[in-house]
């Protein structure tokens, strides 16, 4: 073979060997070469630290792997190995889903990716306090789960701190007794304790102050529990000043010495503060006097026509009996 056709068949031999391994590489996943994501963590609105993200096959759910703690300023990285080219991963934050539905591995490259998870309501399985909403992961009953508040009496959870003595969440199995916050199994017959009954006795509520009003509840049993305490807080609103304005009409006239009038307030406030007085005195109006006294004595009970018309007949026969007088004694003066 002479140096031209080995140049030719090494071209050739050159251009099929690519083209072949271009074919076996893009019809095969290439596994082999890790991929990686980095970024941010948070739970709900809040940056998070020592937490630990975890990665997951999002078509099978297979686990992958784990990443270090959270740093400081909630910054992650996780590297996945043992994955195709065309896997998607899911991740998880304390065993919360993440928000980020899935996202592609691709396979020798760094991928950005900050990663949040909304926290767990109540009642929810939970790793940490992180995990919950409330901010309270506890272990309940032989699990972990978010409570609504710290550990109290009466949440249905038998924590540290409480025994079948002092809180209804720890009682003893039925062929035991609690004695000393032990629950022991009785040498004699068994003698179950006596349910303690609660009865709550209130104050009456507070002024209304920043809107709210309180009172304080006493359990006249003792019993040590509040399964059934009432309500020692309630929202209030102090309502606004009505100012009234009376309105009346006229006085009557007056009736047996009294007068009356009826008043209305126009701004309705249902007090009655200010409000007029709706009654008083008063005297009746006296007919008329007569123009002149009438007389007493002997003309007593004449009226004024009456007196005036006796007058004139007196006087007339005033005048008649003066003239017969005066005629009597002229006749006897002439006869003498």
């Amino acid at each position: 073979m002479n140096n031209k056709n080995f140049i030719l068949f090494s071209f050739f031999f050159a251009i099929i060997f690519s083209v072949s391994v271009f074919a076996i590489s893009t019809s095969v996943d290439v596994i082999g070469l890790p991929c990686a994501f980095y970024g941010k963590v948070k739970i709900g609105s809040n940056y998070v630290s020592g937490t630990l993200v975890t990665a997951y096959l999002n078509n099978t759910g297979e686990y992958l792997t784990t990443s270090e703690e959270v740093g400081e300023f909630g910054n992650y990285s996780i590297i996945i190995n043992n994955v195709t080219n065309n896997s998607y991963i899911k991740f998880k934050i304390l065993g919360i889903n993440a928000d980020q539905t899935e996202k592609l591995c691709l396979l020798g490259n760094d991928t950005y990716l900050d990663l949040t998870a909304t926290p767990l309501p109540d009642d929810s399985s939970c790793e940490s306090n992180l995990s919950c909403y409330s901010g309270y992961c506890v272990e309940c009953n032989g699990q972990k789960i978010c409570r609504p508040s710290k550990p109290f009496v009466g949440d249905g959870c038998c924590q540290t701190g409480e025994n079948c003595a002092n809180s209804i969440d720890c009682p003893c199995p039925s062929d035991q007794v609690c004695d000393a916050g032990t629950c022991t199994t009785p040498s004699g017959p068994l003698i179950l304790p006596t349910l303690c009954e609660e009865n709550w006795s209130c104050t009456e509520w507070s002024d209304c102050l920043n809107e709210a009003q309180t009172r304080t509840c006493t359990d006249l049993s003792e019993c040590g529990t509040n399964s059934s305490k009432p309500s020692e807080v309630q929202d209030c609103f102090i309502p606004l000043e009505c100012e009234e304005n009376w309105s009346c009409s006229d006085w009557s006239s007056c009736v047996d010495n009294l007068q009356n009038k009826t008043c209305a307030d126009l701004n309705n406030c249902g007090t009655q503060t200010n409000k007029p007085e709706e009654t008083q005195g008063c005297e009746e109006p006296k007919e008329e006097q007569q123009m002149t006294e009438a007389p007493t004595g002997l003309f007593s009970g004449l009226n004024t026509f009456n007196l005036l018309t006796t007058s004139i007949i007196g006087l007339v026969f005033l005048t008649i009996f003066l003239f017969i007088l005066k005629r009597r004694k002229s006749k006897s003066n002439i006869e003498r």
